[in-house]
């Protein structure tokens, strides 16, 4: 593995389940206010776990590049870039083209866009948001220099 990397959730998201546990609570208190309280920290902390355990990963390995479960060969890999700031706000609007394979997350603003050169696929590129954009960018480069 030359390049590994996880998107987290926002920890706004993590806040934004809270007040699950308040409704379960509230829901269930009629019947029995302890076995309420329980559902409700247990329903939050299941959510959290969730997210958690979905966040997506990235990875570079001498086979190609890894999204989640999506998977590019390396011999498919054509230019990498970076993208930041306005071009990378008007690459995940306006300029985003419909068949682009793409992963974003909330509050990350930086993405490296890697061209598809498989003339089998449809996909034209993927764009990906990073945390890393630099080391990801020259993760593919290195190991697309090695074919």
């Amino acid at each position: 593995m030359v390049y590994r990397e996880t998107l987290w959730p926002s920890p706004w998201l993590l806040i934004a389940v809270l007040p699950l546990g308040p409704a379960l609570w509230l829901g269930i208190l009629p019947f029995n206010p302890d076995l309420g309280a329980a559902a409700g920290v247990i329903g939050v902390l299941a959510l959290w776990a969730l997210q958690i355990a979905r966040a997506t990963r990235i990875s570079v390995s001498a086979s190609g590049l890894k999204v989640g479960s999506a998977e590019l060969p390396m011999t498919a890999l054509g230019i990498v870039e970076i993208l930041t700031g306005t071009e990378a706000a008007s690459a995940r609007g306006p300029k985003l083209h419909p068949g682009a394979f793409r992963v974003f997350r909330a509050g990350i603003k930086s993405y490296v866009k890697v061209e598809v050169l498989d003339s089998q696929d449809p996909t034209p590129y993927w764009l990906v948001s990073t945390r890393q954009p630099e080391l990801l960018a020259a993760a593919l480069d290195s190991q697309r220099a090695r074919f």
